[in-house]
């Protein structure tokens, strides 16, 4: 029911249409759709940032109390890898 609400209510990228190259954030939507309905593989073919954000976020989750000390350096590093994967993608998308 809600996968189905999303499928018909997707937004469309303003960035990609303007510029015809995909935008950092383009196949979030299709990413967590692919995620709901259980295909892991095509959710991180769409767009990596999804998954990396989500398994970040259940790191953090699990040193919030066990290990404040190395939560500091885990965001720092968890952001630095996501933002590397979306420049990644960008750039490949703008120069191919």
């Amino acid at each position: 029911m809600l996968v189905d609400y999303l499928e018909r209510n997707q937004q469309p990228c303003y960035f990609k249409s303007t510029f015809g190259v995909e935008c950092l954030g383009c196949g979030t939507q299709r990413s967590v759709l692919d995620l709901l309905q259980g295909d892991i593989q095509q959710s991180f073919f769409d767009q990596p940032a999804v998954l990396l954000f989500i398994i970040y976020l259940v790191g953090i989750v699990m040193l919030w109390k066990s290990k404040p000390s190395i939560l500091k350096h885990f965001i720092i590093y968890g952001f630095s890898i996501i933002g590397i994967s979306l420049i990644t993608r960008f750039s490949f998308n703008f120069f191919l």
